[in-house]
């Protein structure tokens, strides 16, 4: 709630681009002075004015809102859906806009009870050749020498541990703005163990954290990897370039409003029963002649409203995932998050997948926007991850890769009938390059009549 907002401050010339409910879902609006954002408490609001960063984006304040709406009047009321995360926060009201923010005040602090507890939890396969092998990694706010992974075949009953390593990163890992500026908020403690012996399809309960402060997260379950087989089958889930969603309409760095269609869709298929699916208008689906659904018509992901919140709904109902409907891995080649330099839409993006990651092993392939910056090591490109040069990302999803650099995101693995190669696009792909002889050697070495599916 906030009032006693001058009608002046309302009336201020200038303009904004926004993307809200209604047709076109993004554009230009004349006249949008007052808003109101979320902040890490603490944060420095000073106006930096417009910068020449290539990804960087307004509101122009020294530390950047996690997620913010524009207003309409002098006072009322507004609402935001506020996940629990690491810090507590603040709300801070603004007038002149975006561009040149006048800041007219903050709000009391919002507390979370659980800073501490585990999150964004995610599996991944753990190596090339051990396939009776799981990688299990998570979040969290602190520093803990005893982090461990508890997991039994049991519902609540853990008969083996393994303990978790924790590495993290600060300001100066990272290579430039916005990712070191306005952009930046302390990153977690990121912790990763790995699980062995486990049977094909065999059903396991796990849980994360400690005795200590950030205590165990709830229960999940994966399912033990399909070895390789040229009889055996396999779902595979693939997309790329997805980004993420507030669910409250807020507005936020690099919005993608659809990629919840691909996570809600993603976690449950297209066939469960009671789902009710968003419309991606004016993305419609073209049918063939006699009829049937055939695919989705071209146009753009920020143009034209989601109808449903299907998110929502993920949230409201505990996902229980049936043999006959889950997938056996996800491959999710590039322009993961889409953050480009802004560590909250890391956290946003991470809950967001955490229904599906928890449960499915989520390998990723590093694009442009978590890899590239000038003068980085990357091969092509330019600025685009924004300062980022791939550092979040490979400390979030450390994957299988040969020279156990994570610099260095390419590798494969066997499951079920399918070989699987990941490619890193922006490093060197020359002949004799590290890469190049890799993808050869490992090619050379497959098997069609154990792995037919390349």
């Amino acid at each position: 709630w906030y009032d006693g907002v001058p009608d002046f401050e309302l009336n201020r010339n200038v303009s904004e681009y926004i993307c809200q409910p209604g047709y076109p879902y993004c554009k230009d609006v004349i006249g949008l002075s007052l808003w109101i954002g979320s902040f890490p408490i603490g944060s420095n609001l000073s106006n930096i004015g417009p910068q020449e960063w290539q990804t960087g984006t307004p509101p122009w304040l020294a530390t950047s809102p996690i997620q913010w709406k524009p207003l309409s009047n002098t006072s009322g009321t507004v609402d935001f859906y506020i996940e629990s995360t690491r810090q507590s926060i603040q709300f801070s009201l603004f007038s002149n806009g975006t561009t040149y923010p006048i800041h007219l005040g903050t709000s009391n602090t919002l507390q979370f009870s659980n800073l501490h507890a585990p999150q964004h939890v995610r599996i991944a396969h753990a190596s090339a050749l051990d396939r009776s092998t799981m990688r299990v990694s998570w979040s969290a706010l602190d520093l803990d020498g005893e982090a461990e992974i508890r997991y039994g075949t049991e519902s609540g009953n853990y008969t083996g541990s393994i303990s978790a390593k924790p590495k993290t990163y600060d300001r100066e890992d990272l290579c430039g703005p916005p990712a070191t500026a306005h952009g930046y908020l302390k990153a977690p403690w990121f912790y990763s163990g790995i699980v062995t012996g486990l049977r094909p399809d065999r059903k396991y309960y796990y849980i994360v954290g400690s005795n200590n402060a950030m205590g165990y997260s709830r229960e999940f379950y994966f399912f033990g990897p399909k070895p390789p087989s040229a009889d055996s089958h396999l779902r595979i889930t693939a997309f790329a370039d997805m980004g993420e969603k507030y669910i409250d309409d807020s507005e936020y760095h690099w919005i993608e409003p659809f990629s919840i269609n691909t996570t809600s869709r993603t976690v449950h298929p297209w066939n469960t029963e009671g789902m009710t699916p968003l419309t991606l208008n004016p993305m419609i689906l073209r049918k063939t002649k006699d009829g049937k659904q055939s695919r989705l018509a071209a146009g753009s992901g920020k143009v034209g409203k989601p109808s449903g919140k299907v998110l929502s709904a993920i949230r409201k109902h505990h996902i229980s995932y049936q043999v006959e409907h889950h997938s056996d891995v996800v491959v999710h080649v590039g322009d993961i998050s889409y953050a480009t330099g802004y560590e909250s839409e890391w956290d946003r993006f991470m809950t967001q997948i955490e229904p599906l990651s928890a449960h499915t092993p989520y390998m990723i392939a590093e694009g442009n926007h978590e890899r590239d910056y000038s003068g980085s090591g990357n091969d092509i490109g330019f600025d685009d991850s924004g300062g980022e040069c791939g550092i979040p990302t490979q400390a979030r999803f450390p994957m299988p890769t040969p020279s156990h650099t994570q610099s260095d995101i390419w590798f494969s693995w066997e499951q079920g009938p399918v070989h699987f190669v990941m490619m890193n696009t922006e490093k060197s792909l020359y002949e004799n390059s590290s890469q190049y002889n890799f993808v050869k050697q490992d090619l050379l070495k497959i098997d069609r009549s154990i792995t037919p599916f390349v």
